[in-house]
């Protein structure tokens, strides 16, 4: 979507702890290993906003992804902080 930005299409299968989560505290980390090599860690930090098959937005998300009989709610990511070590 842009540098600080992507969304992400839930699906059914596995849980939705994610979006209960997300219903109590908007603040999601993403966090990505090197398991080889040197060890490193990148943490994105961001603010997520849930977008549901019945909300006024959901067509323009789901339509960025290949059609899933399983779509649950699109993830809305908006990066404001990352971290390496």
């Amino acid at each position: 979507m842009s540098p600080n930005r992507i969304v992400w299409l839930n699906t059914i299968g596995s849980g939705n702890e994610k979006t209960a989560h997300l219903a109590q505290n908007t603040r999601m980390k993403i966090m990505f290993f090197a398991f080889d090599g040197n060890p490193k860690i990148l943490r994105l930090c961001a603010n997520v906003t849930v977008t549901h098959s019945r909300d006024e937005t959901w067509q323009e998300l789901e339509n960025l992804f290949e059609s899933h009989p399983s779509s649950r709610q699109c993830a809305d990511f908006r990066f404001d902080f990352l971290q390496t070590s």
